[in-house]
């Protein structure tokens, strides 16, 4: 309702287009009122005070025309003031931009005096999403983004404060987070004047993982809307190079800071630099390849193609139902030979899904190679995949490789590949030399002959990779690191051996090369009898110096050494049982023309380490006896057999790739073991056990464990030496036997070519890592097995020094009292 004596003051066709409540004050204003703001379509503002309980009623003017009001953005509203403090009546207050558009309309412009600065008023409308994607305003000058929820009248329901910036490339929205939102000139298809202070932008712009093709700009300082116009007016536009733009995406090159565009327009995938204003490529629809993963896509044709990280969730969404998703598209490095053409850590990006292509990034992402994997044989390698066939190469990638491959290719096997500085060959074990080739039906591209070679020794074993490293000593000096897996080591540790023993054949005396092999024999009965125990002196050793947690380490210890004992009688029975009759067996081939049933010296040798068992077991008894008080904190048989079953199995595969005789025995517990005491005891294990250990008087683990070790280094000080010196014993009787019956033969060549053959086998058996998870060869582990007679010796030579001290002092005693 408008008062009527507000009404008396219109003229004709004066309308009121506005009203407000108590936003005005001036002097001798009642404290009651009520009070009510009236404007006029003619530009005057009406200030009608109701007097209260003891004032007059009063009607004020203020003449817009002539006063003019001051306006600013204030919290995403317009702030109407009075300008003309001079007059009486002084009002403010606040409008919505659309209350504010028709408040305009009605009002001559002239008379606005809006405040300069750098806020403007936005409202955008998003073609692709109509929820809402808004971003926390807050006081201040900053910006907040929305997808406008429309009105069913169309109108939006709000315009948002944004702190704005105008230059010759483009406009730039800010939020209060520093965020920015660029608006080029170049994406700009029209700009619109409406409602004489509002522009309405249309276009292709991005923000915040979206796209949107129009925006409301209430900017209502003329001088910069002028600059907003001639700027658009005098750029480049994208509407000018490319007809019917559909979409843009805006990404970066793979591996680079270049931003680009992909253009899209009805026919064609444009690439283009918008900052530079230059065409990379284009791509025809009919003929475009797409491949992507994840926010990666490669985009293309059989010649060329680009890879693009994009920037956009839109950009994402907006490819996903498009083209082929892949296993991997990534940088890797490619080594070796590839379709006649070779290559050495050269960089590509390859995409794959059942077929590679290689394209090189330097060379304008031009396809070098498209390679179908059903064509080879394929070898994973944690971030190796080696493909071969006549020729050879490897794939690098950043990061494992084993889920990237699709199933249904064949999987090939590692033996004779080798990686010579991250180059893959064809290995090729000849007669007299080895042959790198990158391709079998080319020349090799290296050839080392056997006689170059000073020794080959293995310095890396690494459990969680197929390959090896050795290092091949040239007596030149030269060495040579290679990669390789163990069967193809103990090939070529054999092969190498064994050629350059046959040419000292002739200088060498047959007696000395039957003693060779029965001192190898040995060893290889040392190592099968007591490694396991050698091991776990070490295993117990490594718990003591890493583990700080006294009940954890007591339970490792008891868990270690039980387990490892119970190895070791099974390992002990097996070798009692098998390899006298193994070895046996072995010597009726090489004699085969003796014609010969039975050796006797093997069923000796089988008594005497019959014997030699029986008296080690009684020891082990012992020391078990002590476990037996502390059972309650064992893994279970299963538990622990499961925790290392994967290098078992490993270690077994291994042994009967060299074909000799240990691979019936059962594999060392040393690097396994440990590691699966550590994997089962945590920290939470041990919480979760406490329970059980508060029965336990505190100091009864600690107890059997002490003597448990001490009866275990008891054993090793003074039995383990002993039970070394009656194996070499049994062993030397059994061959100094056996070399009776050689004599009658030793000079046959066929019989030196096999014992040849025996020499390098066992020779091999050495060079070997103890298992998959140390480094440490059975050789040195062999050593130290050797070395634990001195320790007996040792022992008697103390013993022998103080009976001679105490009888000397005796005699010298005596003497003297006769005196």
């Amino acid at each position: 309702m408008i008062n009527a004596k507000v009404k008396q003051k219109l003229m004709t066709n004066e309308k009121v287009i506005l009203k407000q409540g108590s936003v005005f004050h001036y002097s001798g204003i009642s404290t009651l009122g009520p009070h009510s703001l009236y404007v006029t379509s003619m530009g005057r503002i009406f200030a009608h005070d109701k007097g209260g309980m003891f004032g007059s009623e009063e009607v004020i003017e203020y003449d817009i025309n002539k006063n003019k009001v001051n306006i600013n953005i204030v919290e995403n509203q317009m702030r109407i003031k009075n300008a003309n403090n001079s007059q009486r009546l002084r009002f403010e207050f606040l409008l919505e931009v659309d209350e504010f558009i028709k408040f305009s309309n009605s009002v001559p412009s002239s008379s606005f005096e809006f405040v300069e600065g750098k806020t403007a008023l936005i409202k955008f409308e998003n073609e692709h999403n109509s929820t809402t994607n808004r971003i926390n305003a807050t006081s201040g000058n900053i910006i907040t983004l929305i997808s406008s929820l429309m009105q069913p009248n169309g109108l939006s329901s709000a315009y948002f404060q944004a702190t704005i910036d105008i230059n010759v490339e483009g406009i730039t929205l800010t939020n209060g987070t520093g965020t920015n939102t660029t608006i080029p000139y170049s994406r700009i298809r029209t700009i619109e004047i409406i409602d004489k202070l509002i522009l309405k932008i249309q276009g292709i712009f991005h923000h915040n993982g979206d796209v949107f093709s129009e925006f409301y700009l209430f900017y209502p300082i003329k001088d910069r809307m002028k600059d907003i116009l001639l700027h658009y007016k005098n750029s480049e536009k994208l509407y000018d190079v490319f007809q019917d733009i559909e979409t843009i995406h805006v990404g970066n090159i793979y591996e680079q800071e270049k931003e680009i565009s992909v253009i899209i327009t009805h026919t064609h995938f444009n690439i283009y630099n918008e900052k530079q204003k230059k065409l990379l490529n284009s791509f025809e629809k009919n003929s475009i390849l797409i491949y992507k993963r994840d926010r990666i896509i490669a985009i293309g044709n059989q010649e060329n193609m680009l890879i693009i990280k994009l920037q956009a969730d839109y950009s994402v969404k907006y490819f996903k139902s498009m083209g082929e998703s892949t296993y991997f598209l990534e940088c890797i490095q490619v080594n070796g030979s590839i379709k006649g053409k070779k290559y050495k850590s050269t960089n590509f990006v390859v995409i794959s899904k059942g077929k590679l292509l290689l394209f090189n990034k330097q060379e304008g992402f031009q396809i070098q190679e498209v390679i179908d994997l059903h064509d080879y044989s394929i070898v994973i390698d944690k971030n190796k995949l080696i493909l071969y066939s006549n020729q050879i190469a490897m794939l690098v990638f950043p990061n494992e490789v084993s889920n990237k491959v699709e199933d249904g290719l064949k999987m090939g096997d590692t033996m004779n590949i080798l990686l010579e500085n991250e180059m893959p060959y064809h290995l090729r074990i000849g007669e007299r030399s080895l042959f790198f080739h990158s391709r079998l039906d080319y020349e090799p591209e290296k050839e080392y002959l056997y006689s170059s070679v000073k020794h080959i020794k293995m310095i890396n074993v690494d459990e969680t990779s197929k390959f090896c490293m050795a290092e091949v000593c040239l007596l030149s000096g030269e060495k040579i690191l290679v990669d390789m897996d163990q069967s193809t080591y103990s090939g070529i540790v054999y092969h190498v051996y064994k050629v350059n023993k046959s040419l000292l054949l002739p200088s060498v005396k047959t007696e000395q090369m039957f003693l060779s092999y029965s001192r190898l024999n040995n060893d290889f009965i040392l190592f099968q009898v007591f490694a396991q125990l050698i091991a776990l002196k070490e295993g117990i050793k490594q718990i003591q110096y890493e583990e700080d947690d006294r009940d954890i380490r007591n339970e490792k210890l008891v868990n270690f050494l039980y387990h490892g004992l119970q190895s070791q009688k099974k390992r002990l029975d097996a070798v009692i049982v098998y390899l006298p009759k193994l070895l046996e067996q072995e010597e009726l081939s090489t004699l085969s023309m003796l014609r010969l049933s039975r050796l006797k010296e093997f069923k000796r040798l089988q008594d005497a380490l019959m014997s030699i068992s029986g008296q080690m077991s009684r020891t082990i008894a012992e020391i078990e006896s002590s476990i037996s008080a502390v059972t309650y904190i064992l893994i279970e048989k299963h538990d622990f057999d499961s925790l290392i079953e994967k290098r078992t199995m490993r270690g077994y595969g291994i042994a009967g790739a060299l074909g000799v005789v240990g691979a019936f025995f059962p594999p060392l517990l040393i690097g396994a073991a440990l590691t699966g005491a550590n994997s089962y005891f945590s920290k939470n294990d041990h919480q979760e056990q406490e329970e059980i250990r508060k029965i336990n008087e505190t100091n009864r683990l600690d107890f059997y464990v002490q003597k448990m070790l001490d009866r275990f280094d008891h054993f090793f000080v003074t039995w383990f030496p002993y039970y070394i010196s009656e194996v070499n014993e049994a062993v030397y009787e059994c061959y100094s036997q056996l070399s009776s019956r050689y004599s009658e033969v030793l000079e046959l060549p066929v019989v030196k070519e096999k014992l040849l053959h025996n020499i390098s086998t066992l020779y091999t058996f050495k060079q070997l890592p103890i298992d998959d998870s140390v480094n440490k060869l059975k050789d040195e582990l062999i050593e130290v097995i050797h070395n634990y007679v001195s320790v007996g010796n040792e022992n008697i030579k103390n013993l022998n020094l103080e009976v001679h001290y105490h009888v000397s002092k005796y005699i010298e005693t005596t003497r003297l009292g006769e005196k």
